[in-house]
C-alpha cells in the first residue's frame, strides 16, 4: 500500500558497546518479518495478521510493550505485523529464548486455531479444525490420524465451539464428511483422513 511507512534504523547508543538492532516505525508501517528475528516491542501497538481463502484479512492478535513478535513465533504464510501506532522495537538476541520451544509451539497452535475460526465457510472451518486436532493430538496411521476419543472427547458441541460454527451446522457437516469418507469411526477412535483428502488447509504450515 502506498501509505505504508518504512522502518527507521536507530543508531546504537554508544560505539563501544554492541547493542541489538532497534527500529522506529511509523503508524501503518510494517515490522520486518525476517525468518530469524524476534522483536520485543518497546512502545506502540502492533497487529499480526494473515489472509483468508478469499483474500480477506484475518487479524491474529494485538501486541504491545513487552510483547515478543516475529516470524519465528508464527507458522502462517502470509504473515504481517502492522503498526497501528508509531512503534519502537528491539531485536532479541538472548540465546535462552531458543530453549522455550514449548512456548513457541503454544503460540503457533493458538494462532492456527484463531485463523481457523476466522474462515468464512463452515466446511473450511470444520475440515481445517479436524486436520489441526489430528495433527496435534492424533496418531498417524495408514488411513489418517487416529484420535482417541477417550482421551480427547470431541462432542459435536465442542467441535462447533472450537470451529466457531453452530452445533446444527457442525452435526450436518460431520455427517457429510462421514458419507464422503473424509472421517470414520473405529471403536473409540475418530479417524481423520490426511489434509489432501479434506478441504485444503487454510495456509497452515508446520
Amino acid at each position: 500500500m502506498s501509505n505504508k511507512q518504512t522502518a527507521t534504523l536507530l543508531p546504537p547508543v554508544t560505539a563501544a558497546i554492541a547493542t541489538p538492532p532497534r527500529l522506529l516505525i511509523g503508524r501503518r508501517g510494517m515490522v520486518p518479518t525476517g525468518a530469524d528475528t524476534i522483536w520485543k516491542i518497546q512502545s506502540g501497538l502492533v497487529r499480526s495478521s494473515t489472509w483468508g481463502e478469499e483474500g480477506d484479512m484475518i487479524s491474529l492478535g494485538l501486541w504491545g510493550p513487552g510483547d515478543l513478535i516475529g516470524r519465528p513465533l508464527s507458522c502462517l504464510d502470509p504473515y504481517e505485523l502492522e503498526c497501528l501506532t508509531a512503534v519502537e522495537v528491539v531485536a532479541v538476541t538472548d540465546p535462552a529464548l531458543e530453549s522455550h520451544e514449548s512456548l513457541v509451539r503454544s503460540l503457533r497452535y493458538t494462532e492456527q486455531l484463531l485463523s481457523i475460526t476466522r474462515l468464512r465457510r463452515a466446511e473450511a472451518k470444520l475440515a481445517n479444525l479436524l486436520s489441526w486436532i489430528g495433527e496435534r493430538f492424533g496418531h498417524p496411521s495408514a488411513n489418517g490420524w487416529e484420535i482417541d476419543l477417550r482421551r480427547i472427547p470431541l462432542t459435536h458441541q465442542v467441535i462447533a465451539e472450537l470451529s466457531g460454527s453452530t452445533r446444527v451446522t457442525t452435526t450436518r457437516l460431520l455427517g457429510e464428511f462421514r458419507q464422503a469418507g473424509r472421517i470414520s469411526r473405529r471403536d473409540r477412535a475418530l479417524i481423520v483422513r490426511y489434509p489432501e483428502a479434506l478441504y485444503p488447509p487454510a495456509r497452515l504450515s508446520a
